[in-house]
């Protein structure tokens, strides 16, 4: 045999067994529910619910259990009224064993697993997703409520979350990316990861890291931002902003601040703050910093009076913003136009 068949052999086997690995029997239970129901799942392993076809099931009134062969015997369900119950009688140690459930789109999902779990674009009420080991991805949802977490993992929010309440908390280590978040209440916490928000259209935000950065984009109405270490890149807010930084740089964008009186607080960093005209205009800034730098684009009145910059609006002070910082503060004037460009930069 030869240096290169048996090279070619070596490299051929391990991907084969990988291939073969990956295929796996699975059987299919079908059970008749309410349109409206509620869904229980509670699995020691990866799930992944999907809304059913309305084109082929136009009821709605159906809900399909795919499950792995060797679970088959231990897996129970049970439909009691509204009520659909799925769970697992046997602890499974086994990390490639997987659930796939389809479900009326109008069903209400509570799923917990020690796992991965995958949620498709459902209509229900409520939606409550909990994984202790896992990642937990949510395509798209509209309802009421929507309460993600994990203990260690990422939460992934894709496209839009419609809600009055959404929540999604990390209680160790990972990463929250969401798309367009609308709502009434929106929470984001994590221990140990980073924040990335495309949007937050919510009445009241609240955003919080204990080690690891926040990437806001198009923050409106109330926010609040609490950061003990990392950085922040916030970027066309509108709204009123209360923000403390305990150790990190922040680069914001403030397009325009509400009525009420905004704060920065950065106990041990920098800020690099870019004023939108509306800002100019008709917001007044107190900045307490040990050095500061002024642009000679921004056409506010620099008043310095002591340890105090104050930047007196072009029109009228209609509202306030006080910052405060234990290191250096530059504040230069930014258009609308300049902050999509910035946008469009960091996604190349």
């Amino acid at each position: 045999m030869t240096t290169l068949t048996k090279l070619l052999l070596r490299d051929f086997k391990p991907r084969k067994l990988l291939q073969l690995k990956t295929f796996a029997t699975y059987v299919e239970k079908e059970l008749e529910v309410p349109t409206f129901c509620d869904v229980h799942i509670d699995l020691p392993y990866s799930v992944t619910v999907k809304p059913l076809n309305v084109h082929k099931y136009h009821n709605c009134d159906k809900l399909i259990i795919k499950i792995d062969d060797r679970c088959k015997d231990s897996l129970q369900y049970d439909v009691d009224g509204n009520q659909v119950k799925i769970d697992e009688t046997v602890e499974r140690k086994e990390d490639d064993v997987m659930c796939y459930v389809k479900a009326p789109v109008k069903a209400n999902l509570y799923i917990n697993s020690k796992k991965d779990i995958n949620i498709g674009y459902f209509h229900g009420d409520k939606l409550y997703a909990t994984s202790q080991e896992g990642d937990v991805n949510v395509d798209r949802f509209q309802g009421n409520s929507a309460n993600v977490m994990t203990a260690n993992g990422n939460i992934r929010l894709n496209d839009f979350i419609q809600a009055a309440n959404i929540s999604a908390s990390i209680q160790e280590k990972g990463s929250i990316i969401t798309g367009r978040m609308q709502g009434l209440n929106l929470i984001l916490k994590t221990n140990t990861g980073n924040i990335n928000v495309e949007s937050a259209y919510s009445h009241e935000s609240h955003f919080e890291i204990v080690n690891g950065n926040l990437e806001l984009q198009n923050a409106h109405r109330s926010c609040k931002i609490f950061i003990h270490e990392g950085d922040i890149n916030l970027a066309g807010f509108d709204g009123k902003l209360k923000l403390v930084l305990e150790r990190g740089k922040a680069n914001i964008h403030l397009f325009r601040i509400s009525e009420e009186e905004s704060e920065i607080n950065i106990l041990d960093g920098s800020l690099k703050l870019r004023l939108a005209d509306a800002c100019q205009d008709y917001v007044q800034f107190l900045i307490k910093s040990e050095t500061s730098e002024i642009s000679e684009n921004v056409k506010s009145t620099i008043n310095n009076s002591g340890n105090v910059l104050e930047l007196i609006p072009d029109i009228n002070a209609d509202s306030s913003c006080i910052i405060n910082c234990q290191g250096h503060v530059f504040v230069e004037s930014a258009s609308w136009q300049d902050m999509i460009k910035l946008r469009m930069q960091k996604r190349e």
